[in-house]
């Protein structure tokens, strides 16, 4: 079933940043290994917030 943007008068806002955000302390320490791999340091808000 499909949905126009509104549903119950509230419009559909961006899912991955809230998403991601909603534990943001699990994730801190899931991806600290995975930061160590990778070389990141920061985590980039610009790219968070696209």
């Amino acid at each position: 079933m499909t949905t126009n943007a509104y549903v119950s008068g509230t419009p559909l806002s961006p899912a991955f940043p809230t998403r991601y955000r909603e534990a943001e302390a699990r994730s801190a320490r899931i991806a600290r290994p995975l930061k160590l791999v990778g070389g990141v340091r920061e985590v980039d808000e610009d790219l968070m917030a696209r």
